[in-house]
Formats: structure tokens, sequence, C-alpha cells
């Protein structure tokens, strides 16, 4: 077996079962010595950029002043050096950007900290500078008077008339912008008094920082520090150098502090008062109660990191509020560094004494580190191909796409055992699998993985069925599940452990079955999969766990912003981003509701700035923008006008100006013929949608539009799509027509889905599926039922499921794949070691599925090759094409 872990081999402690595992992903033909990654630097220091809500800044940008170090932050806003930077620096935290929410504007910033360990010491907290508070004046004097309010209200800036105003960046305008950041958010080191401290109120930022005034602009902000009769300084943090320094003074009157002429140029501001201090100590542990070293800790703005047991203190805590008097509680905020998952817990203690003991707080993290992957089939870069990862313990689950030279990063990910699996078809006999179990070291911040795809057949003569328990994302084995042979009590045959399996023999009594329940944060999943007459050396199940959340919302990405051209001006619009994804990612995420694992944000949306102009993310790595003009048609949606920005790569943490061409007018017929005839009389032709996408010539497969039922149309015997013509730009591409219907009828809901290529203006062969039938459960108990259905002729598979998310913090989910010739499935009492979906008194959908492959063809798949491969491979890679569902809701 060759170097299947790179660089983490060695490092490795596996279990005698799991080498077994890890070799499906070793072999391939000719050799495993593939493409290698390029060396990371030795050395490691971390930077986190947050917005005022404790919010993950994606493809933000941190240089370090005076260097060529910076770091890109990732989904949890979260960077690396790859430096060992130590002392007084400046740091330029571009935040400008990144996103940290859809439609942000991130102010950048230079702070000045003092580096001592590993890490920056605290989080960078950037302003957010919205639109509703931002105004375009003239430069020069001003001929009126300007009021920027900020949208808490909280903070009030005038420019009078008769203010000189300039920037030497924008000679004839400038937009003068503000934004705020709560109190324990003010970034850098900020000055005490003398022998006392300083207690601070909130942050407002002027944008741009590099504008002045003459004479100063009027602040007026509330009065958070309750300042009483006492003075109040203004501090102003240089943009510069990153230092803090008072400019002014104030005082307060009926509840706010006000100053005219305050502001002379633009940058960070904040009030500040001084008073008497206290000292905060305090301790982190982990969710077992092991201390927490090396967490980074702030009490309101004065920060620290905990000792090797976990303890802190922090000292010059303002004890009181402004006037000297009133007693306050301090904000405490401890931020997991860069040794861990990033987390974010915040808590506040009253200062009653002079040293106080904030006690225990909990932070739900775990050693972490980085995963560099590189994928590779037949000793080659394996590019643009999905990747998965998924955590044995932490509940990280992800899913990406790898760039042009089949690499990816996992950032942020759990040390210890890790997983995932791939699999693709190559012909009717064998496909490419591969299989990783691998053990992430503790307190190592970055490893090396190949990921090998190796030949195997589809099926496997064997006398035993080793059924793996996988997370449904990831891909990496699920820690404790139940593996259940047939449907008795004595039927446990595993809880798993760090492999995910459970082997017996094939036929596993006819029936097997895996469960596993999670929690977190309040919400739980209790899922239960059920393969009917298995007979492969393999099963899949993917089960569905409650995942940890990131910081940030979102993939790293660039901005690419312009106008889409050549289009109606009165228009509506519609705009798409996503990174790479496969049909089988489009076709759950509009057939079954499942969310593609990918998120970039869009600034600027054409469909409401009003002069079709756009701000998007663009994957990082690469993915596609569509952008799309459409128009009501007989009370429906449809499309008049495309124009794409596909296969593009943008440049990270950066903005590309790009206007997209609206140039591919939906003037042209594509025809399924006889296809309107085939129509069931259960979900009528008036009943139907439309999600488009486009196929590459290369067959990467690009999201347009969803909902456009007014671009479908039945015409006699055929169905008729109005869309653009495969000239021009979409030349060599194809079309992908994805046709749902659903009806609702006396309790009962039909439902149908049928993925389309469209390549020619006239399609054959194409029928719409026939349904299942579905017979109410006459009792259905939380002790087991029976339920009866039929499945139409031509069917790969059928599957039977039961839904229930009363409560929406706890999803109850039993699935089962049936052969064609099936036409009971008994939701059976589980083993007593093992969790189940079935509870009493709760609220059931009870559904049953119908999958075909394409109209007028043989299935694709025999039913064993369907049902093993269910997490790699995937439904709509086995050949699925069609479904028939049928639904109905019951009480247990």
């Amino acid at each position: 077996m060759g170097n299947m872990m790179g660089a983490t081999s060695c490092r490795m402690v596996l279990a005698t079962s799991l080498v077994v595992l890890v070799a499906v992903g070793c072999g391939g033909d000719g050799s495993d010595i593939g493409p290698r990654l390029p060396p990371i630097p030795e050395e490691s220091s971390k930077v986190i950029l947050l917005d005022d809500q404790n919010r993950g800044v994606v493809s933000g940008r941190v240089e370090i002043v005076g260097t060529n170090v910076s770091a890109l932050t990732g989904r949890n806003g979260r960077g690396d050096f790859l430096a060992a930077p130590g002392g007084r620096l400046v740091f330029d935290a571009i935040g400008s950007p990144g996103a940290a929410t859809a439609g942000d504007r991130l102010a950048d910033l230079c702070v000045a900290l003092t580096v001592v360990g590993a890490d920056l010491p605290t989080p960078i907290h950037l302003p957010d500078l919205p639109d509703a508070s931002s105004s375009t004046v003239a430069s020069g004097l001003q001929a009126a008077t300007t009021v920027l309010t900020s949208t808490s209200g909280d903070s009030i800036l005038t420019v009078a008339t008769g203010t000189e105003v300039s920037d030497a960046g924008s000679p004839s305008s400038v937009t003068l912008r503000i934004g705020e950041l709560s109190p324990q958010h003010l970034p850098g080191d900020l000055p005490l008094s003398g022998s006392g401290t300083v207690l601070y109120g909130h942050g407002l930022y002027v944008d741009p920082p590099t504008a002045t005034f003459a004479p100063g602009l009027d602040i007026d902000m509330v009065d958070d520090l309750g300042l009483g009769s006492n003075v109040a300084s203004l501090y102003r943090m240089d943009p510069v150098t990153g230092e803090w320094a008072i400019v002014s003074t104030a005082t307060a009157a009926g509840g706010r502090i006000a100053r005219l002429g305050a502001i002379t140029t633009g940058g960070l501001y904040a009030f500040g008062v001084a008073v008497d201090y206290a000292a905060v100590a305090g301790r982190v542990l982990d969710v077992d109660g092991v201390p927490l070293p090396e967490t980074m800790v702030r009490v309101d703005q004065r920060h620290t990191t905990t000792l090797g047991d976990g303890t802190y203190q922090v000292d010059f805590v303002a004890r009181t509020e402004g006037d000297g008097v009133t007693g306050r509680e301090a904000v405490i905020e401890v931020f997991a560094g860069g040794w861990w998952l990033p987390v974010v817990v915040a808590t506040t203690v009253p200062l009653n004494s002079a040293t106080v003991d904030a006690g225990d707080i909990v932070l739900d993290t775990e050693r972490a580190g980085n995963l560099r992957i590189q994928q590779i089939v037949r000793a080659r870069a394996d590019p643009f191909r999905p990747a998965r990862f998924s955590s044995l313990i932490g509940e990280v689950s992800l899913v990406t796409t790898s760039d042009a030279a089949g690499q990816l990063l996992f950032e942020d990910v759990p040390a210890e055992y890790f997983g995932f699996v791939e699999g693709r078809p190559i012909d009717t006999n064998d496909l490419y699998y591969g299989q990783v179990i691998g053990f992430l070291e503790p307190g190592r911040r970055w490893s090396d993985v190949n990921q090998f795809l190796a030949r195997r057949p589809w099926f496997v003569g064997s006398r035993s069925t080793r059924a793996f328990a996988c997370d449904a994302f990831g891909g990496g084995p699920v820690y404790e599940a139940a593996i259940i042979r047939g449907t008795e009590p004595d039927g446990l045959v595993a809880i798993t452990n760090e492999n995910g399996s459970g082997t017996t023999d094939r036929d596993f009594r006819g029936r097997a079955s895996a469960s596993v329940r999670s929690e977190r944060d309040g919400k739980s999943i209790t899922h239960a999969k059920t393969v009917i007459m298995p007979n492969s050396d393999l099963l899949e199940f993917p089960l569905l766990r409650v995942l940890r959340r990131p910081l940030g919302a979102f993939d790293r990405h660039g901005l690419v912003a312009g106008n889409l051209t050549e289009a109606n001006p009165t228009a509506d619009f519609g705009l798409r981003v996503s990174r790479r994804i496969t049909r089988e990612e489009w076709w759950d995420a509009v057939v079954e509701g499942d969310p593609i694992e990918s998120s970039l944000p869009i600034d600027v949306d054409p469909a409401t700035s009003g002069d079709g102009s756009f701000q998007a993310g663009i994957a990082a790595a690469g993915g596609h923008l569509a952008a799309v003009e459409i128009a009501d048609v007989g009370g429906e949606v449809a499309l008049q006008r495309l124009g794409l920005l596909a296969d593009f790569t943008p440049d990270e943490a950066a903005l590309i100006e790009r206007d997209v061409p609206l140039n591919a007018v939906a003037d042209t017929d594509f025809v399924l013929v006889d296809a309107a005839a085939t129509a069931s009389s259960l979900v009528g032709l008036n009943d139907l949608d439309l999600a488009l996408g486009f196929e590459l010539a290369n067959g990467q497969l690009v999201d347009v539009a969803r909902d456009l039922a007014g671009s479908l149309a039945a015409d006699a015997a055929d169905l008729r799509l109005t869309l653009p013509a495969l000239t021009g730009d979409l030349a060599g591409g194809q079309w992908l027509a994805l046709i749902s219907g659903s009806t609702v009828d006396s309790g009962s809901t039909a439902s149908h889905a049928s993925l389309i290529p469209v390549s020619e203006v006239a399609t054959t062969g194409f029928a719409f599926p026939d349904f299942p039938t579905l017979t109410p459960p006459t009792s259905p108990s939380a002790s087991g039922f029976t339920v009866d259905f039929t499945l139409p002729s031509g069917v790969v598979a059928g599957r039977v499921e039961l839904r229930s998310n009363d409560d929406p913090d706890d999803l109850l989910l039993w699935q089962a794949f049936v052969p064609p010739d099936a036409t009971t499935f008994e939701f059976s009492t589980m083993p007593v070691d093992a969790d189940t979906p079935l509870l009493a008194g709760r609220t059931y959908t009870l559904s049953v599925t119908a999958f075909f492959g394409p109209a007028n063809e043989p299935p694709p798949r025999p039913y064993i090759q369907f049902t093993a491969f269910t997490r790699s491979v995937g439904i709509v890679g086995t050949g699925v094409t069609r479904i028939a569902r049928r639904s109905i809701i019951i009480n247990t």
C-alpha cells in the first residue's frame, strides 16, 4: 500500500480494523505516486476577523504593515500568516472584500497589537458601514447640512453648511459612511488613565478614514457611559499607527454626549472616562471539564489568554459607570485560540469588589487543525471534483470542490479521527472508489492527505457484508451508530467505533439498518436507514447528524461587481452564484430541499438594485454566476434573457469589475416530443414547474434559475421549453431541465420530478413517471406497524420514509430502500441499544418514492448497485433521473 495519508501517515494511530478500510482508497492503477502539494512553512500564526455580532468575516485580508506577510480569512473568519510575527506590530485588517453577512460593507482598520505567543492575542472586530448611514457630498465647501445617523440611532454625525470636505482619493465627491462597534469590540490596546482605568462607550467609525473636515464635524452619541456630571474624553484610533489618543472632550446632557467640531478626519472614535478599576479572574473549561489553555479572553476592552490550567486574570476593568459611583457589569467574551475549533461564548459579571471571581466558563470546542487534500486517480491530479470531510468528534462535516490542480483545503477541523468517501461510475462493471479513515494529530496545525480513488467492481462476491455508517454530508465514519440485522430484538450487530462499520453474513437476515441520534445546541436528529434484501459486500448508510455551525456564513470567495448589460431596464432580474457543483447536489437542492453545501454572498442583487447593477462572491477555487431577466407570462415567471460568468476563478479577498451581458435571448422552442401525453392525472400539466441548469461543454453544471413555470407550456401532446438557443457562449453545452409537480387531494400528496438533458430542439423518448400507491396504515404505533404500497413497473428501487419534525429542533427520520417487487415494509421495534425514530405521540409524514432511470431505457443500475453506494455515488450518480412520490400524514 502506498503512502495513503501523505505527511500524516507516520503519526496515525489506527485500530487493526481501520487498516483494512483505509486500503480501499490506496490502490491505483499503475502507481500510487501522484502530484505533490506545495510545502507549507513551518511557522504558523493565526488571526480572527469578526463583525460586531461575532460573525466570522470570510475572505477578509490581514496584512502585517511593513512586511509582505498576510493572511486570508476562511469560513470561521480565521486566517494563518504562515509566519512567526512577534513584538509590537501594526495589522491592516481589510474587511471590505470580505463578508460576514450578505450585503454588509465592512470597514478596514489598522490595529496595533503586541504578539507574544503563537497567535494574535485577540480577535479584530470590524464595523459595518451600511448604505442607510451614508451620504455622498461634493468635495469642497458644503452648501447644505448633511446628517448621518447610525442604524441604531445611537450615533449622529453632522456635516454643517460651510464645512470643507476633502479626500485625496475622491477629488470631486466623497461618500461618507458611519458604522458602530460595541464597547467590548473596540480594537487594539486602549489607553489607561494614570493609575486608574478608562470606561469606554461604543465606537463610531467615520469612513473614509482619509477624509478631512474643516471645521470639524459635530458628533452626537448616546451616553452609554452613564457619565453624570463628569467630563468624557474623545479617543481616536490613528488609521496609520493603530494607536489610540485623545482628540477632544465633551459632557453629557439629556442622555447623550455631544461635541461640536470634534471630528476633523475619518477613523474610529469612542468616548471614555477615567474611573476606578477591578480585576476579573476566572477559568475556561471544555464541555468535559478539562481546562483550556491559550484561549482568548476579553473583559470589556481588556484582553488576555488563559494559562495552562485554563485560568486568567484581567486587570484594569472599569468598576463603575462614568459617574464614578454607580456599579456596573462587565462583558466577558471568550474566543477559542488557534489550536482549537473557533467558538465564541459571551457572559456578564457584576463588578461588586476589587477582585471579582467570574467562575468557570465552558467553551464547546475541540483541538483542531487544517487538512490539505490532493485528489489523485491513476497517479494524476483529479481536478474539479467533489470532496468531502467529516470528523468523528466535534460534529464538523464539509463538502466542497477541488481546484484545477485537484487540491483543496478543509480548515478548522477537529483533531483525531476523520474520514471521507467518494465514488464515480466508470462503466457498467466498475467505478472509481476511495474511502479514507485518518487521524489528525492533536496540536498539529497543518496536515496533508492524498485522496486516491481506485478502480473496483460495483459488485464483489463474498459471504459477508460491511455496513458503513457515515455522515450524510462528509462521508466519514459515524461514531456510536447502531448496525442492526433483521427485525428481531437480538439483531444488534455492532455499535460503531472509529471505523463506523459492522460486518455480518451477506443476507443480513434480509434486512440491514443503521441508526444514530445526535444533539447539539438544543437541536436533535434521530436518523435510521434500512436496506431490504442487501446483497453487496458494502452498504453505505449516510446518516444525518446535528452539525457544528461555523462562525462565518460563506465559502472563501472573491467579489465580482458590474452591470447586467443588453437588458430591458424595466425588467425583473435574478442572480445565482455557486461553486462548481454536481448534478447530485443540484437535484438534492431542488427535489429534496437539501441546501447545497456552499454559500456565497450577494451584496448587490440586481433584483432590487433598480439599475441592473450587481456585486456577488464567486468561490475562490472557481465557480459560476448566472444572471437572468424574467417576466410575468400568464401569472408565471418566464425566462427572457440569460448571462453567464461560468467556470470563473476570481482573486480571493479582492474585487473584480466585470459586466455580464444578458446576450442569450430565450427565443427558441425546445420540444419534448409526446411528453405531455404521458402526464399522470394525479399531477396535471398546469401544476408543473421548471428549474433550469446549464451544463458546460466540460461537464460543469451552472445553477441558472428556479420557478420558471412560465417557460414551460403544453402544446398538444408535446411539452415546449422556451429557452436561449445553444449558440454563441452556450455552444457545446446543454440545458438541464428539472421538471416537477405536486398536488394534494384528500390529504394525500402526489409529487414527481424529472431531470432531462436538452441539447436538441426536439427531444424524444421522455415520459413522466408513473406513481406508486400507498395505503394508510390502520393503526400506526410506536411499537411498530406495517406499510402497504406498490411500485410502478420499471423502477430501480423504492424508498419508504417516515419523517417527523413537529418540533423544528427535533427531527425524527427513518428511510428504507426496498426492491422493485416489494409491497410492504415493517417499521419495527429496534434493539434496546439502538436509537429509534419511531416514538409515540408524534405526527409523521409517511411517503413512498419510486426511483426511475431515463425514460424508455432499462434501469441504469440494478437494485444491488443502487443501494450499495448511496453516499459515495449518490442517487443521481447511479443513473436515476425521475422520481414519483405519494405522501400522507399519520399519527402514532
